[in-house]
């Protein structure tokens, strides 16, 4: 169910036409297929009862965090998008490769740089990375 609202979301990027499906997908996914008491989402809804099925772990070999990390990071980037907004993505860079934050791109797709700010050091990598707050508009 991630990967097709993610491809209806990437179709959205250049036709906002195919946003409109995802209204009614997201609102369920964040309403139904969301445990708002431990977190993560079910493997599986009962479509009839909306309730889960829940002789299946939530996280397993072929259903991983990933799925949902993934789906999320998809909808805030083309919701952005189609909003005509810009969105902020976090990056732990090596002070060697700083100059370079403006390359950055948003995983798999393109944006153009608004803004980039150095957040300072992460505490708990032993190996100095900063954290920088890289701002996109116009993703593609």
């Amino acid at each position: 169910m991630a990967e097709l609202d993610q491809a209806a979301e990437i179709l959205s990027i250049h036709d906002p036409s195919y946003y409109r499906f995802l209204n009614n997908t997201h609102k369920y996914w964040f309403d139904v297929m969301t445990d708002h008491e431990h977190g993560e989402i079910w493997h599986m809804v009962d479509g009839a009862t909306d309730k889960p099925v829940i002789n299946y772990p939530k996280a397993h070999n072929w259903k991983t965090s990933l799925h949902s990390f993934e789906h999320t990071l998809f909808g805030y980037m083309t919701a952005s998008r189609v909003k005509n907004e810009s969105f902020s993505l976090f990056y732990a860079i090596p002070e060697w490769e700083k100059s370079r934050c403006r390359e950055l791109q948003p995983y798999m797709f393109r944006a153009k740089v608004l803004d980039v700010e150095n957040e300072g050091t992460i505490d708990t990598l032993t190996d100095g990375n900063s954290n920088y707050k890289v701002t996109f508009t116009s993703l593609h």
